[in-house]
């Protein structure tokens, strides 16, 4: 289909108001004319189609009363997933912005590109595009970059690469939506393979991630789209083999750029380039983040007795909560507050866990597993758990499993079979959206089935029962009912495996340089190779703290006085740091003799006894030392997880040097949480 609009789609001004409209909640007709000069009855005409466009995509209208137009009160539409659902079918080019879409063609492809061949990405006609090239050759011109033309051939374009890079930074600064409608172009996605681009930018996502979390901010929404898109189109150019050399005027030493661009080069294996470091370090400079103060009042023994108890409860619901770190931080903060206030009224709080979950198929399963694991909390609190407690942990792990739930259905291609017509069809697959976040929804009738390739669908609805036996499917109703919900949640859960977490594909992007500067660094960044050791035995289990210890004491961070506490802190509440079959973290809480936030590592050939029960015996020692003013949760919620991972742990059984433990905790520092 070429088309150059017909007037029923959105354009810039209709997608301007759209924003302004979910922006301010409600806004005055009469306001809108004014501010686009156009008269009241071509705004209501522009609303009428914004309505239909909102409604085809996310079931809801503006609604117009007295002049005033409105979104509701309860609408949470984001700008940017209206970016993502544009495309250039569904929106309207003017013509400057026609000339930025032929740019970015241009800037993305390595080689000549036809005038059909740009129309038919762009959906407008051949002529159309002919005639904007004079206006695009005088907008590279303005850049010094040279539009080529090459009869039988089409066009390329040619120059300084910071001047090509220059234009696209204007666009994804102010003409960011248009780099969304590209990105996700058929075109785009087949010219670079859409898997490449989905994990490129996935992978983008988790750097951007990792910066903000290891220095404590946040990106504004815009900032992290802008940063995320450049980083793209770093990568396509650098993939194409245009990099940045020896550019003048440009001076930045922005660390979070400088970090950003290492961790790129680490995990696409770009070649180094300075400027290109310096180039992104100056684009990080204009762009708006928040500093977060993360909490890290909690008690050293108050956070090992959490993640002990979220081991456990893992174990029991066969479900890898261990992965989700909101639930270690929000549990750790509450099981502070009540070991020094317990909670016995439940009532007070005026809580019915019935009614608390849309989902509550699994919260008796989830009581009764944490009502048979508090033990580990009575242990040590020397006190009963009371059934108030009890709820109240039962609603923080309900809640990650719902994250985690949540997770899972993103990664899920669903087919739903529907014999009862299309309405009822759209019905089931609207209920389905709002209810979860499945990756995608496919509906269908069953005399269609054999024609489907069902071996990429992930899970099959049916309203109707069907004659395949060999189609594993669920049963549901033509409007789905809360039985449905809990049943295709079951089904979700089921396909979440306990065991099979893997290391993350990316290794080697984590490992931060600047140690001082890096308030957060991950566990790999600690356990290098002088915090590493090996020997034959130890007399007893104080002997393999003091063994395990050793390199911290030798290098200053902690002083004799600091091992003593560890022992003590064993001595008088029990055996509880050894968290893991075969694994202890011995520690004392925050004190003024610990200089430097550290790790260190003993690994015993005949391990020792800590009179730890079935956790014994013990063969892996990790002695971890908190100064106040440097933050350890990163890194003690990676290694805790390490041992999560069964092939982790082989390797480090079969390893015989320290240098090989170093690679190996370096090998699977980041897990794979997707």
């Amino acid at each position: 289909m070429i088309t150059d609009g017909g007037g029923e789609e959105i354009n810039k001004r209709r997608l301007v108001i759209l924003i302004i409209v979910l922006d301010r909640r409600a806004i005055n007709v009469k306001e809108l004319s004014k501010k686009f000069n156009v008269t009241r009855r071509t705004i209501q005409e522009d609303l009428k189609i914004i309505s239909n466009f909102t409604k085809k995509y996310w079931d809801f209208n503006l609604a117009t009363t007295d002049g005033l137009v409105n979104c509701g009160e309860n609408n949470n539409l984001s700008k940017f997933r209206i970016y993502n659902q544009l495309d250039f079918n569904n929106y309207t080019l003017n013509k400057d912005e026609r000339i930025l879409v032929e740019y970015l063609i241009l800037s993305t492809s390595n080689n000549f590109i036809t005038y059909t061949d740009i129309s038919e990405i762009m959906y407008v006609s051949r002529s159309t595009i002919v005639e904007d090239q004079y206006q695009l050759g005088g907008l590279l011109k303005s850049y010094d970059v040279d539009l080529d033309a090459k009869a039988g051939y089409g066009i390329r374009i040619n120059g300084n690469e910071l001047s090509i890079r220059s234009i696209y930074t204007i666009i994804v600064t102010e003409y960011i939506y248009l780099i969304c409608m590209y990105f996700n172009s058929n075109y785009f996605k087949s010219n670079l393979s859409k898997a490449d681009i989905d994990d490129n930018l996935k992978a983008i996502d988790n750097i951007i991630g990792d910066i903000e979390y290891n220095n404590s901010i946040i990106f504004d929404d815009n900032s992290f789209a802008k940063l995320r898109y450049l980083l793209e189109f770093i990568i396509v150019r650098e993939k194409m083999g245009f990099s940045l050399y020896d550019i003048k005027g440009y001076e930045s030493s922005n660390k979070l750029g400088f970090q950003i661009y290492d961790n790129l080069v680490k995990l696409f294996n770009l070649d180094y380039s300075s400027s290109e470091k310096v180039f992104i370090s100056h684009f990080v400079d204009y762009l708006g983040f928040k500093n977060i103060n993360l909490n890290d009042n909690v008690q050293l023994s108050v956070q090992f007795l959490t993640r002990k108890l979220i081991g456990k409860l893992s174990e029991s619901l066969e479900l890898p909560l261990y992965l989700d770190y909101k639930l270690f931080e929000s549990l750790s903060m509450h099981l502070d507050r009540i070991s020094n206030k317990p909670i016995y009224k439940i009532n007070d709080y005026n809580i019915d866990l019935n009614n608390y979950f849309h989902d509550n198929s699994y919260v008796d399963k989830v009581y009764d597993a944490v009502k048979s694991t508090v033990f580990i909390l009575e242990d040590y609190f020397k006190r009963n758990i009371s059934d108030s407690e009890i709820t109240f942990i039962v609603i923080y792990v309900c809640a990650s499993i719902e994250r985690i739930k949540y997770q899972k259905a993103k990664e899920l291609s669903i087919l739903v079979i529907c014999n009862y017509g299309i309405g009822t069809s759209e019905l089931i697959k609207l209920q389905l959206e709002e209810m979860f976040s499945f990756k995608e929804i496919e509906v269908t009738s069953s005399h269609q089935l054999d024609r489907l390739d069902i071996k990429q669908i992930d899970l099959i609805l049916s309203t109707t029962i069907l004659n395949n036996e060999q189609i594993n499917y669920l049963k549901v109703s033509p409007v789905l009912t809360t039985d449905d919900y809990e049943h295709i949640s079951n089904e979700i859960l089921k396909k979440i495996s306990f065991t099979n977490i893997k290391p993350h594909k990316h290794t080697n992007i984590y490992k931060v340089s600047d140690e001082k500067k890096n308030k957060s660094k991950g566990i790999d960044n600690y356990l290098t190779h002088d915090f590493i050791n090996i020997v034959e035995d130890v007399y007893d289990w104080k002997e393999s703290i003091k063994i395990a210890a050793k390199p911290l004491v030798s290098k200053g961070f902690i002083d004799e006085k600091y091992i003593q506490r560890m022992i003590g802190n064993i001595q008088k509440n029990g055996p509880y740091v050894v968290i893991n079959k075969g694994f202890a973290l011995p520690h004392a809480d925050k004190t003024g003799v610990v200089k430097k936030t550290s790790f260190s590592f003993l690994k015993l050939r005949k391990p020792v006894i800590y009179n730890a029960g079935e956790m014994d015996p013990v063969k892996y020692i990790c002695v971890l030392a908190v100064n106040e003013n440097e933050d350890h949760t990163k890194a003690l919620f990676e290694l805790v997880n390490l041992f999560q991972v069964d092939s982790f742990n082989n390797e480090l059984n079969e390893a015989n040097t320290v240098d090989e433990i170093e690679k190996i905790i370096f090998k699977y520092a980041k897990i794979n949480h997707n």
